[in-house]
């Protein structure tokens, strides 16, 4: 049995907390009369997508936000890794997810 090195072991114990954190991650696009904000949300390694729409200004928190089917468009992945890499250079996000979302979008366009 081979043993992990002090870092390694630091590596699956930040991994292992990663994963069990919920991260949303929000972003608006702008159409004409009305808004669309967008929620992206990120748990166990999976991520599921939402969207509300938004009359007049700010969005009510206490609107019912609408799941968008799987797959979602490569817009929406494209968009969400602008929001995390934009995070990312203000040190908000870890590298990891964008990592993740990187091969998510790989696969995708490998299917297409």
């Amino acid at each position: 049995m081979r043993e992990c090195s002090g870092e390694e072991e630091f590596e699956k114990q930040d991994q292992g907390r990663y994963d069990a954190r919920m991260e949303k991650h929000q972003w608006q696009d702008d159409s004409g009369e009305f808004a669309i904000l967008y929620r992206a949300e990120h748990f166990g390694g999976n991520w599921t997508f939402s969207s509300q729409e938004q009359v007049g200004g700010r969005g009510d928190d206490k609107a019912d936000w609408i799941r968008l089917e799987e797959p979602v468009d490569m817009e929406h992945l494209h968009k969400l890794r602008a929001v995390l890499w934009n995070k990312y250079q203000r040190k908000r996000c870890p590298w990891k997810l964008i990592d993740k979302l990187d091969k998510v979008i790989a696969k995708r366009e490998e299917e297409e």
